[in-house]
């Protein structure tokens, strides 16, 4: 009964994230409120478990084969 509020806290959490992991044709990014792809601090587009190549996203996968290769120069 302790973690009777945890467990409701966390339950809205999650159904509240959800739906913008799985929003519009990024299904296999994590996107904002507008369906736009969440991008980490240098540029790379942020992943849900859901990604796959075939998901995958031309300009995400792009940028990352870029970043890549300037790390191997």
């Amino acid at each position: 009964m302790r973690y009777l509020p945890l467990l409701a806290l966390l339950s809205a959490a999650l159904f509240s994230f959800s739906p913008s992991v799985l929003a519009g044709g990024n299904e296999g990014y994590l996107v904002d409120k507008d369906g736009k792809i969440v991008k980490s601090a240098n540029g790379l587009c942020v992943r849900s478990v859901r990604w796959t190549e075939a998901k995958a996203d031309r300009e995400c996968l792009e940028k990352l084969r870029s970043t890549k290769m300037a790390t191997r120069s």
